[in-house]
């Protein structure tokens, strides 16, 4: 593919596990996703996802995230976190239980952590249900 930042560099990924690490790629309604993001560490060193057929620049927050919501993915994710006294499972495990897209469960978990429903840890790729809230349960005796 030609780099999307205008440097008219080709890059070059490789898809093909057999031949080491590689790029995943996933067809969904005739869309294209890769994962995991592309970082070119030399020349232009842009840094994106594809995405959905669309190219989305890698930020330093969250708030950089797509406008995506996946009300049924959030659910199912929410019903894969572990308990609060487990430990925390990679997004990726999800992924692969779920047959989703590794970014939207990413995403997924990031929007049930801005909900208090999971907390993360690793920063940010291992995730786990957050504890109950308590409400403050003591009381002032006005008689007293």
């Amino acid at each position: 593919m030609q780099c999307p930042d205008g440097c008219g560099e080709v890059i070059t990924l490789n898809l093909d596990r057999r031949s080491g690490p590689a790029w995943r790629y996933f067809e969904r309604h005739e869309r294209l996703t890769i994962y995991p993001s592309i970082w070119r560490d030399s020349g232009c060193r842009a840094h994106f996802i594809v995405w959905n057929n669309a190219i989305l620049w890698c930020g330093e927050s969250e708030a950089d995230e797509p406008q995506w919501d996946d009300r049924e993915l959030l659910v199912a994710v929410e019903q894969l976190l572990p308990a609060p006294s487990e430990p925390h499972r990679h997004f990726e495990e999800f992924v692969s239980q779920l047959d989703a897209v590794p970014w939207e469960v990413l995403w997924a978990c990031h929007a049930l952590v801005r909900a208090g429903v999971a907390s993360s840890s690793e920063r940010g790729a291992k995730f786990g249900r957050s504890p109950p809230r308590t409400e403050s349960t003591h009381r002032i005796d006005l008689k007293a």
